[in-house]
């Protein structure tokens, strides 16, 4: 497994020049947030990349997947896509940065309800 400093560091490569890596949200079992400042349009973004320790055809499909759906949503609950893409080999999804209206403890309970709207 490839450390986190690597990592981050193999991701700002790919960014460069537009975007530069600020701090890191999160990740899960598919992928890894950032929070990023876009130097072209002085604004602060999310990317998120797919794990680089295991990514497949199969797991870039997936995410590639996640993005056109979530390009597709229009919800005041969620998070709009801005850009997506390939960043010198890595996939990318963009998103605004904004603060959450409510803590990650209420985010993660209404999750499920959310993607259950998606389905619907």
């Amino acid at each position: 497994m490839i450390g986190s400093d690597a990592v981050r560091e193999r991701l700002q490569q790919a960014l460069t020049p537009r975007f530069v890596l600020q701090r890191e949200l999160g990740g899960g079992g598919m992928s890894r947030t950032f929070v990023a400042r876009d130097l072209e349009l002085e604004r602060d973004v999310v990317v998120k990349f797919p794990l680089l320790e295991q990514t497949d055809a199969v797991d870039l499909e997936r995410f590639r997947r996640e993005i056109l759906l979530a390009a597709t949503v229009q919800h005041p609950n969620v998070v709009p896509v801005l850009d997506a893409g390939d960043a010198n080999g890595h996939c990318t999804m963009i998103g605004p940065c904004s603060p959450m209206p409510f803590g990650c403890n209420t985010a993660i309970a209404i999750t499920p309800r959310l993607t259950a709207c998606i389905f619907e």
